[in-house]
C-alpha cells in the first residue's frame, strides 16, 4: 500500500561542510521521502538538485548505505509495485514541477550488465521509467526531452527558450565529460557514440 510521502529531509548543503562531497558533484541540496510499498519494505526517493536540473532517485530504505544502492534490481518488486513506484514518483515531480517551475526534472534510467549482454542501445530501465513518464506528463505545458543513448529523460515547465538554453549548457557539460556518463550507458550506445567522433 502507498501512503502519502513524507519529506524525511531537505539539506542545503554547505560548501564548507568538510564530508559534503555532493556539493563538489554540483548538488546544492537534496530533498528525500518516503514511500511504503509493503509492511515490510519501504522505498526513499530522492531528489537532488542541481543548478538547471533536479534528478530523481529511489532505493529500498534497507540499501540506504549500500554503495551500489541505485544499481540494486531484483529486491522483490512485483510488475504492478515498479509501476506504482514510478508513479508515485511521477505525482511528486508534478507537484514539485509547479513549486519550482525554475528546475528541469531529470533521470537517468540505470544500466544493468543485462544491458551489455543483450547488446541494448538503451536499457531496459530506461524503455520502463520513459513509458510511464510520457503518459504521466502529458500536456502542453510540459517539455520533454530524451536522449536516448545516454538514458536520460527530462520534463519542464520552463520556455521554450529557458528549455533550450539549459538542454544545450547540458550538452556542452555531457561534451566536456564524456568520461563521467560512459556509465550511464550501455557499451553498444558507447561504442556507437565512439564510432560516430
Amino acid at each position: 500500500m502507498y501512503y502519502p510521502l513524507h519529506l524525511n529531509f531537505s539539506k542545503v548543503l554547505d560548501q564548507n561542510d568538510p564530508i559534503n562531497i555532493e556539493l563538489y558533484n554540483g548538488v546544492v541540496k537534496i530533498d528525500q521521502y518516503k514511500v511504503k510499498i509493503r509492511l515490510r519494505l519501504i522505498y526513499l526517493i530522492e531528489i537532488h538538485y542541481y543548478e538547471r536540473f533536479a534528478f530523481i532517485k529511489f532505493y529500498p530504505k534497507i540499501l540506504e548505505n549500500s554503495e551500489n544502492k541505485y544499481k540494486q534490481v531484483g529486491i522483490g518488486l512485483k510488475i504492478g509495485e515498479i509501476r506504482r513506484l514510478i508513479r508515485t514518483c511521477s505525482n511528486l515531480i508534478k507537484s514539485l514541477l509547479i513549486q519550482n517551475s525554475n528546475y528541469n526534472f531529470a533521470f537517468f534510467g540505470q544500466v544493468y550488465d543485462k544491458d551489455n549482454v543483450k547488446k541494448r542501445l538503451i536499457s531496459r530501465r530506461f524503455e520502463l521509467y520513459k513509458k510511464q513518464v510520457t503518459s504521466d506528463f502529458y500536456s502542453e505545458k510540459i517539455k520533454h526531452l530524451e536522449f536516448e543513448m545516454m538514458n536520460f529523460y527530462t520534463v519542464s515547465l520552463k520556455t521554450e527558450i529557458e528549455f533550450n538554453d539549459d538542454i544545450t549548457s547540458f550538452i556542452e557539460y555531457v561534451k566536456f565529460h564524456q568520461d563521467k556518463f560512459q556509465a550511464l550507458m550501455t557499451k553498444n550506445a558507447w561504442e556507437s557514440l565512439m564510432n560516430t567522433n
